[in-house]
């Protein structure tokens, strides 16, 4: 969870855990519903609708990342450069046909440009866990 969105924090206060322990579960759960307390608090400042709302992801707009000219240049710069060290692991050429141009880029190569990119900037910034 090192580099993701971690929305927990204030749920780790040890005081706040011991008393939410100590409710009794009825207050908390139900047969129908989970998370009773925090739902209620919510829906006094928000349409209940929202509150009692199912869990949704957060999604980011990858496709239009990857089709902006920074991206397109941070791509070109880590494909072009044949001693990126991604590519001790990778096949270069493998890497660069996976690579659409900006144009077909769809919401599918999308990520898989995006994972890789990641995974470039991961071996670029952890270098000390390189195997020789």
């Amino acid at each position: 969870m090192m580099h993701s969105l971690e929305m927990r924090s204030p749920f780790l206060d040890t005081a706040l855990a011991e008393f939410v322990y100590n409710i009794p579960l009825n207050f908390k759960i139900d047969r129908t519903r989970n998370k009773i307390i925090l739902k209620d608090i919510l829906a006094e400042i928000m349409p209940r609708e929202f509150a009692d709302r199912r869990k949704q992801g957060f999604g980011a707009p990858i496709l239009g990342w990857i089709k902006s000219g920074a991206m397109q240049s941070e791509i070109a710069r880590i494909v072009g450069n044949s001693s990126h060290p991604m590519f001790r692991y990778l096949d270069r050429e493998a890497v660069r046909h996976m690579l659409p141009p900006k144009a077909s880029v769809n919401k599918s190569s999308a990520q898989k440009i995006w994972s890789l990119l990641c995974l470039a900037i991961w071996f670029e910034t952890h270098t000390q866990y390189h195997v020789e």
